[in-house]
């Protein structure tokens, strides 16, 4: 990372990682630090080897540059793109993410915006890229997979004439979004 290639936006800690996404030549490219320690991003040991706890960096493959807007670290690390949310992890919940077993889905189309996401519950909340609607990423067992749904639905006038600036959840007295 440079003052020429650009510097990271966003950053999170995921399964004893620190990862950095987003630089102005790589919007779409995650680099994760080495497990356990947090300011070596080396890829392999010093004698050419690539081990489990090895610094990561990963690019979405996709058709079009999928900018990362945030990223989220739950049971997967959820990356919030410019194209919608992405899941990465190792594939399997009882192995942990290395540079050897990375699994990275889209599971919806909704855009995100580039404002800090809130875990809600086993639920994580965001705004959507037109910076109109609040939306709930959540598992759904019926399909196996997550889906995307607008909690701004039912109450559109919310949000009608304005954008949401950021957005607050409260768990006490009652659950509410802010």
């Amino acid at each position: 990372w440079s003052d020429t290639t650009g510097w990271p936006s966003c950053v999170t800690f995921y399964q004893d990682r620190l990862f950095f996404a987003n630089t102005t030549d790589n919007p779409n490219t995650v680099w994760g630090s080495k497990s356990g320690d947090f300011e070596n991003f080396a890829p392999s040991a010093t004698d050419g080897a690539v081990g489990d706890d090895s610094g990561l960096t990963f690019t979405l493959a996709t058709n079009t540059v999928n900018a990362i807007r945030w990223m989220f670290g739950a049971k997967q690390l959820q990356l919030g793109t410019s194209d919608g949310p992405f899941l990465m992890s190792s594939g399997k919940d009882d192995l942990a993410l290395t540079p050897t077993n990375v699994t990275v889905n889209r599971e919806t189309t909704d855009g995100v915006a580039a404002q800090v996401p809130i875990g809600a519950g086993k639920a994580t909340l965001y705004t959507d890229r037109n910076l109109r609607r609040v939306r709930e990423l959540a598992y759904k067992y019926e399909i196996d997979g997550f889906v995307s749904v607008d909690l701004t639905l039912i109450a559109e006038h919310i949000t009608s004439g304005s954008t949401i600036t950021g957005i607050a959840y409260s768990r006490a007295p009652d659950n509410l979004i802010w």
